[in-house]
C-alpha cells in the first residue's frame, strides 16, 4: 500500500475523492524520507510488472500533474525515467504538454531498453517534433489543431496530413510514427459517433 502524505489532503484532486498514486509515488521519491523512497519504489515496480504482464510494448511516463512548476516537473521526469530504466524490459513513452520536459527525459533515458517514444506532437507544440531526430525516438502525432481538440474528421485528417509534411521534410521514417486520430467517445457529446 501507498500511504498518502497529509499535505495531499489538501489538494483539489483529493478532496473530489481522486486519489493520484502515481503522483504521491513520485512525489516520495523525489521529496520524501529513505522510507517514502522505498515505498515509492516499490509501488513503481509494481506498476511496471503489471503494465509489461498485460503486453505493454512501451511505459507511458507522465509528470504534468505532480506540480505546475516546470522545474519540479523536470525534476519529477528525471527522477521518474531512471526509476523505471532499472525496473523495465520496454522503453519509455515521454508523455508531456511541454517539450521541455520530453527533453529532460530523453536526456534521462540511456536507451537501455530500446528507442523511447514521443508522446506526443500536435500542431499547437510542433516543435517537439526536432527532438525525434535529436533523440531518434518514435513519435505519436494527434489530430490536435493549434487551438486545440479538432471540431470534426474533416479537421482531424488536415491536422495529421499538415504534421505528415512536417515528418517528411525531417525524414523521419514512416515506421517511427503513430497517429492519433482523437477519437472520443459518444457519452462525451454525440457529435463524435459520426466521425467515424
Amino acid at each position: 500500500f501507498l500511504e498518502i502524505p497529509r499535505h495531499f489532503y489538501e489538494t483539489q484532486p483529493f478532496q473530489q475523492g481522486n486519489v493520484k498514486h502515481l503522483m504521491i509515488a513520485i512525489w516520495k521519491g523525489v521529496h520524501g524520507s529513505s522510507k517514502d523512497q522505498e515505498e515509492a519504489y516499490s509501488y513503481i515496480q509494481y506498476q511496471v510488472n503489471r503494465q509489461i504482464q498485460n503486453g505493454a510494448k512501451y511505459l507511458d511516463l507522465n509528470v504534468d500533474e505532480v506540480s505546475y512548476n516546470l522545474e519540479e516537473q523536470i525534476i519529477s521526469m528525471k527522477w521518474l525515467i531512471s526509476v523505471v530504466e532499472k525496473l523495465s524490459t520496454v522503453p519509455p513513452s515521454v508523455d508531456s504538454s511541454n517539450p521541455d520536459i520530453i527533453s529532460a527525459g530523453l536526456e534521462t533515458y540511456t536507451g537501455k531498453q530500446g528507442s523511447p517514444m514521443i508522446n506526443s506532437v500536435a500542431l499547437e507544440r510542433i516543435e517537439t517534433i526536432g527532438l525525434v531526430k535529436t533523440f531518434d525516438t518514435h513519435v505519436i502525432i494527434t489530430a490536435a489543431s493549434k487551438e486545440g481538440m479538432p471540431n470534426d474528421d474533416v479537421e482531424r485528417v488536415k491536422n495529421v496530413a499538415q504534421l505528415i509534411e512536417k515528418v517528411d521534410e525531417m525524414k523521419i521514417p514512416y515506421e517511427r510514427v503513430h497517429v492519433d486520430p482523437l477519437v472520443f467517445p459518444i457519452s462525451v457529446s454525440p457529435l463524435y459517433g459520426p466521425h467515424f
